[in-house]
């Protein structure tokens, strides 16, 4: 065979088969799995056939007999072609809503179905494609999310590939949006700076902004903390 393994839906081994003490054509006689099949050579002594990809598994090939124009002999020759299931991967994160400048979110992104290290292709608010590839030994690898800008990152992951010696790939879908809230800011003001004593009380008014109400204000009074408001 042209190789001894290969990914699913990839292109196919070629199976090679070569008569020889004899007279072309040869007509050769093999199973795959189990299935028989006949071959006759056209021009020369060897003659191909492809092994189908779309089913991952191994494919067992005996070579069971060969005959020419005249005689004809009993053949067992094997090899053995395994064809790799496609990887897959998925795409999740620990928070998907943070306040401006906190503790980054995470983004786990872990593939399966393969031979590690997976690399993984995925684009933010759809540019340019960016990759990350977990260690040797690890099916995951993490990404933490920058908080600085105030706004909705959308990740979109793309599309995976093993590490084993066929690097298979395939094409991912999975979307991660991550919201980063502004800060809250807060003023106040009072409706009279003095007042004469026993007189109306003044009304101090602390306003929110930048933010989703209700709203709680810390505040002191001469110094001293006051129940939050």
């Amino acid at each position: 065979a042209s190789a001894a393994s290969a990914c699913q839906d990839g292109a196919s081994p070629v199976l090679t088969f070569t008569g020889s003490g004899g007279t072309a054509p040869y007509t050769f006689n093999y199973t795959i799995n189990g299935t028989a099949y006949t071959l006759t050579t056209t021009t020369g002594d060897s003659a191909t056939a492809n092994i189908d990809t779309s089913v991952a598994g191994s494919q067992s090939v005996i070579l069971t007999g060969v005959s020419d124009a005249s005689c004809s002999n009993v053949q067992n020759d094997a090899l053995t072609v395994t064809i790799q299931g496609l990887p897959t991967a998925t795409m999740v994160a620990d928070v998907t809503a943070v306040c401006q400048n906190g503790t980054s979110p995470v983004i786990t992104f872990t593939g399966a179905g393969g031979t590690s290290p997976y690399t993984f292709t995925y684009t933010v608010d759809g540019g340019t494609p960016l990759t990350i590839s977990t260690a040797t030994g690890s099916d995951s690898v993490t990404l933490s999310v920058p908080t600085g800008t105030v706004g909705i990152s959308t990740y979109e992951l793309t599309g995976v590939a093993e590490g084993g010696a066929d690097a298979c790939s395939q094409t991912q879908t999975g979307t991660v949006s991550i919201t980063v809230n502004p800060l809250p800011t807060a003023t106040v003001t009072v409706d009279a700076a003095s007042v004469c004593q026993g007189g109306a009380s003044p009304v101090v008014t602390f306003t929110g902004a930048g933010g989703i109400a209700p709203y709680t204000f810390t505040y002191t009074l001469n110094g001293s903390s006051q129940t939050a408001v």
